[in-house]
């Protein structure tokens, strides 16, 4: 949403520093609440299905390894792209916040469809 909505529109000017603000700020929520539960219930059906030897020694367990991997790098660049998004937003830029942030999504989209692939691998 952001990598594709908010962020092209900030650029154009479409979209007012409050709006602009209001959007990522419920991002930023959004994607802290879903970082963790995705987390936590991995975690919790991955221990249902695995041993601590089998998830490293099996080519699955290493896929859920990377699974979680991707999860975790994904959320990061979310949260480092939103943290860019709103420290120039707090200047009341929102063509500047589009601009210092495009590459952080762009690069949470890759690693997005990276990580779809790993989990089709399963």
């Amino acid at each position: 949403m952001m990598t594709f909505i908010v962020v092209p529109a900030a650029r154009r000017g479409r979209m007012s520093s409050p709006a602009t603000r209001s959007i990522g700020q419920r991002f930023s929520i959004l994607t802290a609440i879903a970082g963790v539960a995705v987390l936590l219930t991995g975690a919790y059906l991955t221990s249902l299905q695995y041993t601590l030897t089998a998830i490293v020694t099996t080519w699955s367990g290493m896929l859920v390894i990377a699974s979680f991997l991707s999860w975790i790098l994904l959320v990061a660049l979310l949260l480092v792209g939103i943290d860019r998004f709103a420290r120039s937003l707090a200047l009341g830029k929102p063509v500047q916040a589009a601009n210092r942030s495009r590459r952080w999504f762009a690069s949470a989209v890759v690693v997005s469809i990276v990580g779809v692939a790993i989990g089709t691998a399963f």
